[in-house]
């Protein structure tokens, strides 16, 4: 089987305003300009799999994934409080390009009845454009936090054996070895899992695995200056690691529904830190300004259950309904343990979707079946985590000053999240084809992302933006 895909998503993101329940887009504000802020997203692929034999099947991939972000933002003063006229300084001049090409190949083996083993490698070069200029206020020039133009490339192998050691026990040794040129780290990633049917509907499992995690590219050429005043980067930092602890039950209720829980215990260690701060790259999602030194010092926690249940695709309707509690909390280079970013406490999702015939030849030599296609997606989570601000010292500076001691001490309110998604499909004898369109966040929910300063109010107000991603795509199976 081969296929071809290709996807277009535009993406924005807009500050918002609520006033008397609605909500509008800011083009401007009081305090700086912004124009919008760009993310474009697009991949294409290949795939082919053959059967080699009666026992091993080749399974091959290439793709090109192309992503870019860019934004500049201007501040704006005034002439007077009552007047739109007044001068425009720079603020801040963000862009981050990648294209990534991969290439991923996959041997199966059934060598017996009891003995199957996966192997594979998937390697990656990387292209990076990435520029980071920024400043703390107007009266100041811009300061250049990361300028680079690089490749590199991350590659990794892979084996996996299924032993089927008895009727009622089964068992899974591998390992993963990847390297990465930019650190020029290997890293070896022993895993191992056991499964105990217990019942032909009952099955419990134990497993281990040992994980790395690079940074996002652009980390690792920010610039900072070193003891003796010369400009260095962070290319020597190693990934991120954690051993991975999980227990799981899982029940098959019936034929097309089954209940599955997981417990976890995640410990990380060689996370990135800077030296003497709070800062760990265990918490950033998109990061711009980082003028200091970093080591792998950081370590961090994640404890908590997964429950699923699922309802397979039958008589043409499925549904996933997953419920999460979790805990997470990570060490920086001060050495004080605290809430991670992302220690929402729970997560609870629903997915289904029903697909409907539309046209159905009968014809075995011209077959062609149509189907309209429905997915909905919503999502009920804890709020985010934030860090309280220092109001007088914000108000003294003119900014946003946080209170780093008690960084990720308050949680904002839940956030319900609402997606949708239609598909048209047209399934022939040797071919599929398939139109899509997703839409994210379909309720125009908001979502408060910390807080910025209003120079006209001289106060710290609440950074709320709307997400839009619209998501176009074409799909042809052979």
């Amino acid at each position: 089987m081969a296929g071809i895909s290709s996807i277009f998503t535009p993406y924005k993101k807009y500050k918002v305003d609520k006033k008397d329940g609605e909500i509008k887009r800011r083009e401007t504000e009081r305090d700086f300009k912004q124009d919008d802020i760009d993310f474009d997203m697009m991949a294409i692929g290949v795939n082919h799999k053959i059967q080699l034999n009666k026992k091993s099947f080749l399974n091959s991939s290439i793709g090109i994934t192309i992503s870019g972000y860019k934004s500049k933002t201007e501040w704006f003063e005034p002439d007077s409080e009552f007047l739109n006229t007044g001068t425009l300084t720079p603020y801040s001049n963000l862009e981050n390009r990648e294209i990534k090409y991969t290439l991923t190949t996959n041997l199966s083996n059934k060598f017996s009845k009891r003995i199957h083993t996966s192997t594979g490698i998937t390697a990656d070069y990387l292209n990076l454009k990435a520029t980071a200029r920024q400043v703390d206020n107007s009266k100041e020039p811009l300061k250049e936090y990361l300028n680079t133009k690089e490749n590199s490339y991350y590659f990794q192998t892979y084996t996996q054996t299924d032993f089927q050691i008895s009727p009622k026990f089964n068992a899974q040794l591998g390992v993963n070895v990847s390297h990465f040129s930019v650190n020029k780290e290997t890293t070896i990633e022993p895993r191992a899992g056991i499964q105990w049917k217990a019942s032909p509907k009952l099955k419990f499992g134990l497993g281990y695995g040992s994980h790395s995690r690079r940074e996002d590219l652009k980390v690792y050429y920010f610039k900072h200056l070193d003891k003796n005043g010369a400009i260095r980067n962070n290319k020597h930092i190693k990934k991120s690691k954690a051993n991975h602890y999980v227990a799981s039950v899982d029940l098959k209720i019936n034929n097309s529904l089954h209940l599955n829980v997981e417990g976890y215990y995640q410990k990380l260690h060689d996370v990135p830190v800077a030296i003497d701060s709070s800062y760990s790259t265990a918490n950033y999602t998109q990061l711009w300004k980082l003028d200091r030194a970093l080591n792998n010092d950081g370590t961090g926690k994640n404890i908590g259950v997964d429950i699923t249940l699922e309802k397979y695709f039958s008589n043409n309707y499925y549904y996933l309904l997953t419920a999460s509690f979790f805990n997470s909390n990570y060490v920086g280079g001060d050495g004080i343990e605290r809430n991670s970013l992302f220690n929402r406490s729970y997560s609870a999702t629903l997915t289904a979707g029903k697909e409907f015939t539309i046209s159905n030849s009968k014809d075995i030599a011209n077959y062609k079946k149509r189907t309209l296609g429905f997915n909905f997606n919503t999502t009920y989570l804890g709020g985010q985590r934030n860090t309280p601000f220092l109001e007088s010292q914000s108000t003294a500076k003119q900014k946003v000053v946080l209170d780093h001691d008690r960084l990720y001490s308050l949680q904002n309110d839940p956030e319900l999240w609402v997606n949708f998604g239609v598909t048209y499909k047209i399934n022939k004898k040797k071919s599929t084809t398939t139109w899509g369109l997703d839409f994210q966040n379909a309720t125009l929910a908001t979502q408060n992302q910390g807080y910025e300063y209003n120079f006209f109010t001289n106060k710290v107000v609440d950074n709320v933006v709307l997400f839009l991603l619209p998501n176009f795509y074409y799909k042809i199976e052979f």
